[in-house]
This record gives structure tokens, sequence and C-alpha cells, in this order.
């Protein structure tokens, strides 16, 4: 006997994405011998030393740092947490991701008639998630090359249905910094209409750890901050995330999280603990990886910028870049044709909500990045000269 499955429409009508895209791209680089990845946009998994931490954690005698998440933080990664970013304990939500907790936020705080307001280009799930949920999206655009915000734009595209303004911080996909000015403002127009700002900060410590002088959750109670150790010391495998909001937020959404939530690992946020508490050594890493690929791929680019390849104005930190490709429209055509016919793997702005563009990750080896940079060069080139797409 057979039945047919129905997936929720709502799901459905969601097309692909950059989940999706990128793990076909994944899957093929397994198998493509000449392939080189412009998709890093955080530094490599630090293997060695997260080797070396395990270790220490379990090898003599189990950490004490190992502790049950299933009735609330754990109490080391929760201390730790709040030392770091300047806040108290009661201000962190702990959970498996940015990703998660995105989604988590989304069923919590909007109900049925409420609207995201979310920035684009920006990182597609934050549209997907809410239209999964039937939840309607509105836009407020950072315009290229700088990408900045536009306080007055965004507080104008406010509606009595907007329930979240969502950004990235450092925005993704161009890598380029909100100043705490900028946030300071955008959260306080935000607040005088009953609006909550979520602010992504998965990319946010390469540019150092937030002044929480004048950025916290007593000068920004409608601020809800997420933040992961999956970009800035590339270990998704951690499965560690965290909420930062303001006390009458976490009374809020604390009850509902106990209630619905249980995906955090308790392996996982044990070993972050560790970290956390002592993070010279990785901190020391991820200095090494930007400053030793970051001055080569400033250099690339701004060869690829003279050769009138790219559009860019460079971010000041961290390993992720937003082009503009000259004369190409349909960068996601383009971002195949690369793959196919150069071996070079990138992201289509298309994923992003803005064509026309590519986004480009260069915590690589530096010789392997000046290769892909050069067969990028070479694909476009001979992509523009066939017509495909072009502008």
């Amino acid at each position: 006997m057979t039945f047919d499955i129905e997936i929720n429409k709502n799901v459905s009508a969601v097309g692909e994405t950059y989940a999706s895209v990128m793990r076909k791209m994944l899957k093929k680089m397994a198998s493509d011998e000449k392939a080189i990845s412009l998709l890093s946009s955080s530094v490599a998994e630090p293997r060695d030393l997260l080797k070396k931490l395990v270790s220490r954690c379990f090898e003599d005698a189990i950490t004490t740092r190992y502790q049950s998440v299933m009735t609330g933080n754990n109490p080391y990664l929760e201390q730790a947490l709040a030392k770091r970013y300047g806040v108290s304990e009661r201000n962190i939500l702990c959970n498996a991701g940015v990703t998660s907790g995105l989604a988590f936020l989304y069923q919590t705080l909007v109900s049925p008639g409420g609207t995201v307001l979310a920035e684009r280009p920006g990182f597609d799930i934050f549209w997907d998630f809410a239209r999964a949920q039937g939840v309607q999206v509105d836009y407020f655009s950072r315009k290229a090359p700088a990408f900045e915000i536009d306080v007055e734009a965004v507080l104008s595209a406010i509606t009595p249905k907007t329930r979240l303004i969502v950004l990235s911080n450092l925005h993704n996909p161009s890598g380029k910094l909100v100043s705490e000015e900028i946030l300071l403002r955008l959260a306080e127009g935000a607040k005088e209409r009953g609006v909550i700002v979520v602010v992504d900060e998965v990319y946010r410590d390469y540019a150092g750890v937030p002044d929480n002088a004048t950025w916290s959750p007593g000068k920004t109670p409608n601020v809800i901050r997420l933040g992961s150790l999956t970009k800035i010391y590339g270990l998704s495998g951690l499965r560690c995330g965290w909420i930062i909001a303001d006390d009458a937020v976490m009374d809020a959404i604390v009850p509902v999280f106990m209630k619905l939530d249980f995906n955090a690992s308790k392996l996982g946020h044990a070993v972050a603990a560790a970290l956390l508490e002592e993070p010279s050594e990785f901190d020391a890493f991820v200095d090494d990886e930007i400053s030793r690929s970051r001055p080569g791929a400033l250099e690339e680019l701004a060869r690829l910028k003279a050769d009138g390849i790219i559009d860019l104005e460079t971010p000041d930190y961290g390993c992720i870049c937003f082009p503009k490709i000259i004369g190409v429209e349909d960068t996601r055509a383009l971002a195949q044709w690369l793959v196919e016919k150069h071996n070079v793997y990138t992201v289509a702005g298309e994923f992003f909500g803005a064509p026309g563009y590519l986004r480009l990750g260069f915590a690589i080896d530096p010789e392997k990045l000046k290769s892909g940079m050069q067969r990028l060069t070479e694909g476009v080139e001979v992509f523009r000269q066939k017509g495909v797409a072009a502008g």
C-alpha cells in the first residue's frame, strides 16, 4: 500500500538555498582533484588544537566542564561567555548555533500575521526560515559597495506588522562592519516602534570582541545578539552557539526554549567551555590564519579590480568579500561555469539576494588563493566574451 506524503506548502515554496548549493558543491569538490575552493568563509578547523583540548578534558579524567545541558546552560560555558562579552550570566542562553537560534526566535517571537524585516543582500536563511513558517518578509537594502545601513530607510520600512529586524555584523556576504553608532541608532528607533532587532554576530569577533560599554542588554533592551564558535574559530563541529539578550527578553523566551529545544550537545558545550576559559592558543591560531591569507587576498582583489573584473570596497576584517562582477548579471550561471570550466568554486550572489555578485572566501593557502583568483579572472573573461548573461 502506498500513500502520498504532503510537504508543508510554505516549505515547498522555498527554492534552492545557500545550504543546498553548498552541499552539492562540497560533494562535487570531493571528487574534483583540480578543485580550488573560494568558499572558505572561516578559518580552517584547528584540528591539532582541538585534539589537544579534548585530550586535556577527557584523557586522564572527565573534566568538571562536562555538565548536563538539559536543565539549562552549561554553567562553565555561561560564565566564560559572560566574561568574554561583558554581560550578566542571566543574559545568555546557550544553544546549538546561530541557525537553530534564529529558527527558535522566529517560532517564538513572530505570530501569524507578523512580518520580518530583513537585510538584502543577506544570508538567505533570514527570509527562508520565515517563509517556511508562512511569515511575510519585507526587505531593507544594504547598498554596494560599502553595504552600510541607512537607519532612516530601515525605520521607514517598519510597518505595524513588523516584529523583527534581522541583520548581520560582520555583514554576510560582504564582511563589512556596522559601526556601534549605527546599531545604537537603529536599536533606539526600533524600540520606539516596538520592534526587536536581531543581530547575527557569527563573524563579528574577527573585528574584535564588541565593546559592551555601548552595546549591552541594559542599554539596548530590544536587541538580541546571536553568536557561535562556527566562523570565528572554525569549530562548527562543537554545535555551540548562544543568544545574548535583555532580562525581559530572556524572561519571555527561556521558558519557551525549555519546552521546545534540547538540541545542545553536552560534549560540545563542555569542550567549548574549556576553550573559552583559556582561548589564547585558539586566538593565536585565528590571528595566524588571517594574517597569512589576508595580505595575498587583498593584493589579488586589487588586481582583479584594476583589471576590470570586479568592483569592490574591501572589508577591513575577516575572510569574506562580495565583489560585483563587472559585465555579468547572471552570476549563478557564472558560478556554474567557473566550476565546470575552471574548477574554481564560489557562491553566486543570487543566494544572498544580489545577482551580479559573487561571495568569495579567502582563508586558504596563499598560493592556492593566487591560483584560484587567476582561474576566476580567466573564467570571467571567457564568460563575458561568450556573452552569457552579460550586462
